[in-house]
């Protein structure tokens, strides 16, 4: 597993990271990959988060967790490219951009889209990676796809959200809006 964060990515372009960090991980393969989620956001709101992510994610309380199913989402890159490879392509991105609003394609697909789906049926070899990326509450997402729902200002109560909801008919585009009144 590979941790991503727009600290992190900060942190790419000015060249403090030098390359990833892949994490081993073992789990039991007939669970589904909510509950693999489930128990990666257990890990990331507990005392071992700092062995994953930054301070800045770090726990705080159990009432409040920093991170939540709505910030954190589930890649796996594509086997045709290597983590070196990966990491060059976003350190190239990051430093082309003209704001740390990094927002670029990722090579691979969106784990959550069978999201009960078991991690032996999700096809997760044991060389491959999977991206963690953990969403600043607030701003927008890094790693943007086809397949991913989208935070962006509800037209409802214009708030920065997970947007589930949109004209049915399709014939207003524009009118997004989340399901909280």
């Amino acid at each position: 597993m590979v941790f991503i964060n727009n600290q992190l990515l900060r942190n790419i372009e000015s060249s403090k990271v030098k390359r990833f960090t892949a994490h081993p991980v073992q789990y039991f393969s007939q669970a589904s990959l909510k509950e693999f989620k489930s128990e990666i956001i257990n890990v990331l709101n507990s005392e071992y988060a700092g062995r994953y992510i930054s301070s800045a994610y770090r726990h705080n309380t159990s009432i409040n967790p920093i991170v939540d199913e709505d910030n954190l989402r589930l890649w796996l890159l594509d086997p045709q490219f290597t983590l070196p490879q990966t990491f060059s392509k976003i350190k190239e991105h990051c430093e082309k951009s003209t704001s740390f609003d990094y927002a670029f394609s990722f090579r691979g697909k969106y784990m959550e889209k069978k999201a009960e789906s078991t991690l032996e049926n999700a096809d997760i070899a044991e060389s491959d990676y999977l991206f963690i990326e953990i969403n600043e509450i607030g701003s927008e997402w890094n790693f943007v796809h086809a397949d991913i729902p989208v935070i962006k200002k509800c037209e409802g109560c214009e708030k920065y959200t997970l947007l589930k909801y949109s004209c049915v008919c399709a014939n207003v585009r524009k009118l997004i809006v989340c399901n909280k009144k």
